[in-house]
């Protein structure tokens, strides 16, 4: 099976999973004006041996895109992660971090991005 490819990649991350020679791949899109909207969209994937899907975040501007983008993949590693065990390590790991704002924290969020750090 082929797998969709991001159009632009401006940013990667590699997981290993400890134990495992299996590999998640992060791939963080450009930015890029919304042609069915006003907007852009970011496109990311989350590739590992349970996902391997190109998935998009809306935003009013590209910062916001990135912004929706970041989150979500958060959310899908958070998965991931619980799904082996909380053995996903990447090269800045330091005790568990996965390196992607998470949702409620909101004690180290950045003005103005109430919930996300």
């Amino acid at each position: 099976m082929e797998s969709e490819s991001i159009r632009e990649p401006i940013a990667t991350r590699e997981f290993s999973i400890e134990g495992q020679s299996a590999k998640v791949i992060v791939t963080l899109g450009k930015p890029e004006k919304d042609e069915e909207s006003i907007g852009y969209v970011c496109q990311f994937k989350v590739s590992g041996p349970t996902s391997d899907r190109v998935k998009y975040a809306k935003g009013v501007d590209a910062f916001h895109a990135i912004q929706g983008a970041l989150t979500l993949i958060a959310v899908d590693l958070e998965f991931l992660n619980q799904s082996f065990g909380s053995k996903l390590r990447w090269e800045g790991d330091r005790s568990g971090d996965l390196g992607f704002p998470v949702i409620g924290h909101s004690e180290s969020a950045a003005p103005h991005s109430p919930g996300i750090r």
